[in-house]
C-alpha cells in the first residue's frame, strides 16, 4: 500500500489542507504545533475504518468548534492492483464516494462505496503489518511484536525448505497431548497430580500428627511428675516465707516505737531552739536601744557646731549664679548646633548599616531556598524506601535462620555407606557407578535414597521423621527470608542493606537541610525573613528620599561611623562643658539657698536631735526598770544550756532508729510479700495444670492412637507409590516435548534470521558494525553493543525509540515485494542526539529504497540528514 495524496476540509481547526507524497522514498512533511501534522495519520485511519454515517464521539472530536459544518477526508491510494480515489464527509451532509481507477475503472457511493474499500484492503492489504509500522506522537515508547501474517508470508518463502512437515507436525501434537495429561500449557501439574501429591501429603501429615499425639501424651506423663515434686517444694518454700514475715513484722513494730521517740525528742529540741531565739532577740533589742540613744547624743553636739559655723555671705553667692547662668547658655547653644550634626551622622550611618543588613538576609532567604529543595528530594528519596534498622534485622535473623536449617538438615540426615566385595556395577540413587574391590561410597539422605545391583538386589533407605523434619524447616526458612525481602521490596540481603544505606543517606541529607534552613531562619519564618527584607528594601528607599542632597552621603558604613564617632566625640565634649556649666549654675544656686536657709535650717536640726535624744533615753530607762540589762543576759545563757540537751537527746533517738534501718526492713518485706505472692500464684498454676494433664491422659487412653498409626502408615504407602508412578510417566512427557520444543526453536531461528539479519543491517549504520539483536520469536529481545548485551527494556528511551524505527523499517523492506504498507513517523526521535541523527537518517534513505516512509515532524532539523526526501511544508490552518 502506498499513500500519494492526503486532502483535510473542515477537520479540527483544519479549513482545507492538501498533502501530496511521494509514492517512493521519504516524505517529510514539517509545520509547527497543532497545524495538522498528527491530524493526518488520524484522518487516514478515519476515512478508510468509519462509515459516513457514524456519529461516534471519535467522529463528533474533529469537527470544528463553532462551525456547524461536517469534516472531511479524501485520499489518493495504491494497494495491490488497486489504484483509488476514496472521499467522505461526516455529521453534516454525510457522503462517501470512490473512484477506482485501476486495474478498471469503478464509481461507487455511500455504504457499497465504504464495502468496496474495505474489500479492496482486505485483499490487498495486511492490516495489523499497517497499524505495526505506524509511530505515533505520544504513544509508549516500546519494542512492538511483528508476528504479522505478511512478514510470516516472506519468511516462509525465504525458508521454505527449513519448514517442518505435515507427519512432524501431527507428531508434535501428539507429543503435546500426552504432555497436556500432565502439564499445563503454562508448565504447572494438572489437578489430577496436584490432587495426588495433596492425598499424599494429608496422609504424611496425619500420620506426623499421630506420632506427634504419642510423643505428647509421654511428655504429659513426665510432665504430672515433675509438677507433683514441685508442688511440695512450693509448699515447704511457703511455710518457710510465712514464718521469716512473722519475724520481720515484730522488727517493724519496734521501728515504729523508735520513730515515735524521735518525733518527741525532736519536739523538746524545737521548743529549746525557740526560746534561745525569744531571749537572744530581747538581748539584741535592748543594745539597739543603748546604741540609739549614744547616736541621738552625738547628734545634738554635731548641729550645735553647724550651728556656729554658718556665716552668711548673700551678695557674693548671688553674683557668682548670675555669672554661672551666663556661661551654662553660651555652653548649651554650642551642644545644640553638635546635635545636629551628629543626628545627620547617625542617620547615615544607619542607612549603610541597612544595607548591609538587607544583603545578610537576601543571603540567608537564598540558602534557605536551596534546602528546601534538597529537603524536598530526601524526603521524596525516603518516601519510596521502606526497609528501616529493624527490617534489615529481621532479614538478617532469617537468614541466619536459613543458613541453621541447612547445616542440621545437612547433620541430621543418615549416612549411607556403600562397599563392594568385587567389581560391580551399582545403581545410587538412579545414577549408576562402577566400584572395585574394597571400594566404598558415602551419601546423605534427607530425602528418599535407593541403591540396586541389578540382578542381585535393591535396598531403599526412606528417612525417618526428623530428617524430613529438618528439610521442611530448611524450607520455611527460604520462606520466610523471601517473605520478609518482598515486604520491604527488596531482592536479598545485601539489596536491603544497600536500601537500608540509601535511606540513611537520604535521611542524613534531610537532616542537614532541616539543620541549615533552621539556622539560617533562627527566630523567623520564611515568610517573616522575606517579609523583613522587603520592609528593610522600603525602609532604604524611604530614607534616601528624606534626606537633604548636602553634606553628601558617606560612601559606606565605616565612613559613615566614622563620622559619627567624631561627632559623637565632639558632643561629648559640648556635653561636658554643658554639664559643668549646669553643675557650677546648680552649686551657685544652692549655695545661694544655703546661705539664706542656712541659719534656719541650722536652728531646726538643733532643736528635732534635742527632742529624739530626750524621747530614746526615757524608752531605755523604762525597758531597764520592766528588765535589767543583767538578767537579759541571764536568760540566754539558760536557754543556750536547755538546747545542748535536748539537742544530744535527739542525737542518741536518731541513732537508735538508725540503727534499726527502717529503709532496708520495709524493701525486705516488701520483697517477702512478693515472693509469698508469686510462690502462691506458682502452687495454683502447678495444681491446675496436673489436674488438666490428668483428665486428658485419662480421655487420650481411650482412643487407640497405636492402632490408628498402623492403619495411617499402610494408606501413606499406598498413596505414595500411586503417585510416584503417575509422576515418572509425567516427567517422561515433559522431557520428549523439552527435546522436540528445543529442535522446533531451533527450526524457527533460522526461520527469523533474515528479519533480523535486515534488522542487523540497518543497526550497524546507526550504532556500528558491533551491532546486534537477538530475537524471541520475530519480535527483538535483546541488543549488543561492545560486547554488552542488554534487554530491550533496558535500554535508554532514545535507544529503544530508534532500535523500534529500525526494526519497522527492516519489517517493511522484507514485506515491500508483496505490497507493504507505508511506514509513518509522527514527531519521532525526538530523544536522539545529533550525532545518531545523522546516522538514523542514512538508515531510512536506504530503506525508503525499497518503501514509502512518510515522516510528520515540527522538527524538520531531526532529519536534515535524510537523503533524497520530498519537503512538504504545512501552512497555518485557514481559520
Amino acid at each position: 500500500m502506498k499513500l500519494h495524496r492526503i486532502v483535510l476540509r473542515n477537520y479540527r481547526g483544519v479549513e482545507a489542507s492538501t498533502v501530496e507524497i511521494a509514492g517512493d522514498g521519504v516524505t517529510i512533511i514539517e509545520g509547527r504545533n497543532e497545524v495538522g501534522k498528527s491530524s493526518l495519520a488520524e484522518a487516514l485511519d478515519l476515512v478508510l475504518s468509519v462509515p459516513d454515517s457514524s456519529k461516534s464521539s471519535r467522529v463528533r472530536s474533529v469537527q470544528p468548534v463553532h462551525h456547524d459544518v461536517g469534516p472531511e477526508v479524501e485520499v489518493d491510494i495504491e494497494s495491490g492492483p488497486y489504484r483509488f480515489r476514496y472521499h467522505k464527509r461526516w455529521l453534516k451532509r454525510a457522503a462517501t464516494h470512490l473512484e477506482v481507477l485501476e486495474p478498471q475503472r469503478e464509481q461507487l457511493t455511500g455504504r457499497d462505496a465504504h464495502q468496496r474499500v474495505e474489500e479492496i484492503l482486505a485483499e490487498t492489504l495486511d492490516v495489523d503489518l499497517f497499524a505495526t509500522l505506524r509511530f505515533v506522537q505520544g504513544d509508549a515508547v516500546v519494542m512492538p511484536t511483528f508476528e504479522l501474517v505478511s512478514l510470516s508470508r516472506a519468511l516462509d518463502a525465504a525458508a521454505a525448505d527449513d519448514r517442518a512437515g505435515d507427519r512432524e507436525d501431527a507428531l508434535w501434537a501428539a507429543i503435546c497431548a500426552e504432555r497436556g495429561r500432565y502439564w499445563t500449557p503454562t508448565g504447572m501439574p494438572r489437578g489430577d497430580r496436584a490432587d495426588s501429591a495433596r492425598r499424599v501429603a494429608e496422609a504424611e501429615t496425619e500420620v506426623a500428627e499421630l506420632l506427634e499425639s504419642i510423643r505428647q501424651l509421654d511428655a504429659e506423663v513426665a510432665e504430672v511428675a515433675d509438677l507433683d515434686a514441685r508442688i511440695i517444694a512450693i509448699r515447704a518454700e511457703l511455710e518457710s516465707q510465712r514464718e521469716l514475715a512473722e519475724k520481720l513484722g515484730e522488727e517493724a513494730r519496734v521501728t515504729e516505737r523508735l520513730h515515735t521517740e524521735v518525733e518527741r525528742v525532736g519536739a523538746l529540741h524545737a521548743a529549746a531552739i525557740a526560746a534561745v531565739e525569744q531571749a537572744t532577740s530581747a538581748a539584741e533589742r535592748r543594745q539597739e536601744l543603748l546604741d540609739e540613744v549614744s547616736e541621738a547624743l552625738d547628734a545634738v553636739e554635731k548641729y550645735r557646731q553647724e550651728a556656729e559655723r554658718v556665716a552668711p555671705t548673700r551678695a557674693a553667692a548671688e553674683a557668682n549664679l548670675a555669672a554661672a547662668r551666663e556661661a551654662a547658655a553660651t555652653a548649651h547653644e554650642a551642644w545644640r548646633r553638635a546635635e545636629d550634626r551628629h543626628a545627620l551622622a547617625v542617620f547615615d550611618a544607619d542607612l549603610r548599616r541597612r544595607e548591609i543588613e538587607v544583603e545578610q538576609l537576601t543571603e540567608r532567604r537564598d540558602r534557605i531556598v536551596d534546602a528546601r529543595s534538597r529537603l524536598a528530594l530526601a524526603e521524596g528519596t525516603l518516601a519510596g524506601i521502606h526497609v528501616d534498622e529493624s527490617a534489615v534485622a529481621a532479614i538478617e535473623a532469617a537468614h541466619i535462620e536459613l543458613v541453621k536449617a541447612e547445616a542440621a538438615a545437612k547433620a541430621g540426615a543418615p549416612t549411607i555407606r556403600v562397599e563392594a566385595f568385587r567389581s560391580l556395577p551399582v545403581e545410587i540413587d538412579g545414577v549408576i557407578e562402577s566400584l572395585g574391590p574394597n571400594d566404598h561410597q558415602e551419601y546423605r539422605a534427607s530425602e528418599r535414597f535407593e541403591v540396586a545391583v541389578e540382578g542381585l538386589m535393591r535396598l531403599e533407605v526412606v528417612p525417618g521423621d526428623d530428617a524430613r523434619g529438618l528439610v521442611d524447616r530448611v524450607h520455611e526458612a527460604r520462606r520466610e527470608l523471601q517473605r520478609r525481602c518482598e515486604a520491604v521490596s527488596a531482592a536479598s540481603l545485601s539489596d536491603a542493606r544497600a536500601l537500608l544505606a540509601q535511606r540513611e543517606h537520604a535521611q542524613r541529607e534531610r537532616d542537614d537541610s532541616q539543620a541549615a534552613i533552621r539556622r539560617d531562619l533562627r527566630d523567623l519564618s520564611f515568610e517573616e525573613l522575606s517579609a523583613k527584607v522587603d520592609r528593610l528594601h522600603e525602609r532604604i528607599d524611604e530614607q534616601r528620599r528624606t534626606r537633604a542632597e548636602t553634606p553628601p552621603l558617606p560612601v559606606d558604613l565605616s565612613a559613615a561611623q566614622h563620622l559619627v564617632d567624631e561627632s559623637n566625640r565632639h558632643l561629648d565634649g559640648l556635653a561636658e562643658v554643658a554639664e559643668r556649666a549646669d553643675r557650677r549654675v546648680s552649686d551657685a544656686e544652692a549655695t545661694q539657698r544655703e546661705v539664706s536657709e542656712a541659719d534656719i535650717t541650722s536652728t531646726l536640726r538643733l532643736e528635732d536631735a534635742t527632742a529624739a535624744a530626750a524621747r530614746l533615753e526615757d524608752q531605755l530607762e523604762v525597758a531597764r526598770q520592766t528588765c535589767p540589762d543583767s538578767e537579759l543576759h541571764e536568760r540566754v545563757r539558760d536557754a543556750s544550756e536547755r538546747v545542748a540537751a535536748s539537742e544530744a537527746a535527739l542525737d542518741a533517738a536518731r541513732g537508735a532508729l538508725a540503727a534499726a534501718d527502717p529503709a532496708s526492713l520495709e524493701v525486705r518485706r516488701n520483697n517477702l510479700r512478693s515472693t509469698i505472692d508469686r510462690a502462691e500464684e506458682a502452687l495454683a498454676t502447678s495444681t491446675e495444670r496436673r489436674i488438666k494433664l490428668l483428665t486428658h491422659l485419662e480421655l487420650a487412653g481411650e482412643q487407640g492412637l497405636g492402632h490408628q498409626l498402623g492403619a495411617a502408615e499402610a494408606e501413606l504407602e499406598h498413596r505414595r507409590r500411586a503417585y510416584e508412578q503417575h509422576e515418572a510417566r509425567a516427567r517422561a512427557a515433559e522431557r520428549l516435548y523439552e527435546v522436540f520444543a528445543a529442535r522446533r526453536e531451533e527450526a524457527r531461528d533460522r526461520y527469523s534470521a533474515p528479519f533480523r539479519t535486515k534488522i542487523e543491517e540497518f543497526g550497524r549504520i546507526v550504532f556500528g558494525p558491533d551491532f546486534s539483536v537477538e530475537l524471541d520469536g520475530l519480535r527483538v529481545r535483546t541488543r549488543t553493543l561492545d560486547g554488552v548485551t542488554l534487554d530491550v527494556e533496558e535500554l535508554s528511551v532514545g535507544a529503544k525509540e530508534q532500535l523500534g524505527i529500525l526494526a519497522r523499517l527492516a519489517c517493511a523492506v522484507l514485506v515491500a515485494a508483496d505490497g507493504g504498507a507505508p511506514v509513518i513517523l509522527d514527531d519521532a526521535l525526538g530523544w536522539t542526539d545529533q550525532r545518531r541523527l545523522e546516522r538514523m537518517g542514512a538508515a531510512i534513505s536506504l530503506a525508503a529504497r525499497s518503501c514509502q516512509v512518510i515522516v510528520l515532524t515540527c522538527m524538520p532539523s531531526r532529519y536534515a540528514s535524510v537523503g533524497n526526501a520530498t519537503l512538504v511544508t504545512l501552512d497555518s490552518p485557514s481559520r
